[in-house]
């Protein structure tokens, strides 16, 4: 006769074969049953070593092998108490009536308490996609960028090292404020069900609140080895405070270069900046701009003939270049954030996207700017 036990938030099949049982030693009028078991996790369908099995009116313990299995023999008890507990799963425990002279299958699902990966979704304001944005975990020292749905999933395997401990989610862009969540790491593992990670490895849903617009553009869109340009960058302040934008002024360690850059992922200077000539709009370097207003430096005669990557001059390739200029932020400066995260965004994140095309976000550190094309001809 077969048995079928059904119990809420896992799955369990008994299967009860009858056989005989002659021993001399037996106890007479002692029903004896043996019970065998295969413990699997939930969601991967993988045998489960190590889950140690209780059953409480026995006070027998026993542990799965590497198949996940177990036995128990010679079982006396009508009515057992299975407990399950494991270091790395969920523990749980099913009840089961003991039919006469029988050997009872069980087959147990556990949920892992512990994930190689954690993901989350995001939107940022005023975009129609959500691509670009950084997601960071401080300690782990791991960070990954967000598709245009802004989804994004974060695998341990990739971190720096095994931490152990609470840790910092950080997500940011240039243009938009910092927000936060945290998460528990034990051994490498993000543990489960545990601060804001939720019981699949799911962070909590973040929208970025916009704080600046950026928008550049110039005079026209060709140009020719030797021509001059005249580049336009405009800052609008999307708060309730005063912002200050801070534009790093030319001097002896810039040689006199423009902080204004041109990139390509296909040319040799997909990276470089200019001979620094006249600039309209600053009297300083830090521009103050109110809340609810618009900014708008300009840049002029900046010869497109030659320009520096590093400490080398090279001459001006035909390509299509999208052009940027260096500036910061405050109250929200990048200089601000936490000494990790500053470090990963000036060292790994610019590595880690280089080649990422001539997207109009295109920058050293992650943004949503409207940043203008140029395309050089012969």
């Amino acid at each position: 006769m077969k048995q079928f036990y059904k119990l809420p938030f896992l799955f369990l099949f008994i299967f009860v074969i009858t056989c005989s049982d002659d021993s001399d030693d037996k106890e007479e009028n002692v029903v004896y049953s043996d019970i065998v078991g295969v413990i699997k996790e939930i969601g991967t369908g993988f045998p489960i070593e190590n889950i140690s099995v209780n059953i409480v009116e026995e006070g027998i313990i026993k542990s799965t092998n590497i198949h996940g299995i177990f036995r128990m023999d010679s079982v006396s008890s009508s009515v057992l108490n299975l407990i399950f507990t494991s270091f790395h799963h969920a523990s749980d425990s099913i009840q089961v009536s003991l039919p006469m002279e029988d050997t009872i299958f069980i087959e147990l699902g556990l949920k892992s308490q512990f994930s190689w990966s954690v993901s989350g979704n995001l939107v940022l304001e005023n975009q129609s996609e959500h691509s670009n944005a950084l997601i960071f975990i401080s300690g782990p020292y791991l960070g990954v960028g967000s598709d245009s749905s802004g989804n994004y999933q974060l695998n341990m395997w990739d971190a720096r090292s095994d931490y152990h401990g609470p840790a910092k989610v950080y997500y940011k862009l240039q243009d938009y404020k910092l927000d936060s969540a945290n998460l528990f790491i034990d051994s490498g593992y993000v543990k489960l069900d545990t601060l804001d990670v939720d019981n699949n490895g799911q962070l909590p849903f973040i929208e970025l609140s916009q704080f600046l617009r950026v928008e550049s553009w110039t005079d026209t869109s060709i140009f020719s080895p030797g021509d001059s340009i005249h580049y336009y960058m405009k800052f609008s302040n999307l708060t309730n405070e005063e912002l200050k934008v801070s534009v790093p002024m030319p001097g002896v360690s810039r040689s006199n270069y423009a902080p204004i850059f041109l990139y390509s992922d296909s040319s040799q200077t997909f990276w470089c900046t200019f001979p620094y000539f006249n600039f309209f709009g600053l009297s300083e370097d830090v521009m103050d701009i109110a809340p609810n207003e618009s900014f708008t430096i300009s840049f002029i005669e900046l010869v497109l003939d030659t320009c520096r990557f590093g400490n080398r001059i090279f001459p001006i390739e035909i390509d299509e270049y999208v052009v940027t200029m260096e500036f910061n932020t405050r109250p929200h400066s990048w200089f601000l954030l936490p000494n990790e995260l500053n470090e990963f965004i000036k060292f790994d994140w610019f590595e880690m996207y280089l080649h990422r095309g001539l997207s109009p976000q295109f920058y050293r550190f992650p943004n949503k700017f409207e940043l203008g094309h140029i395309q050089i001809v012969e």
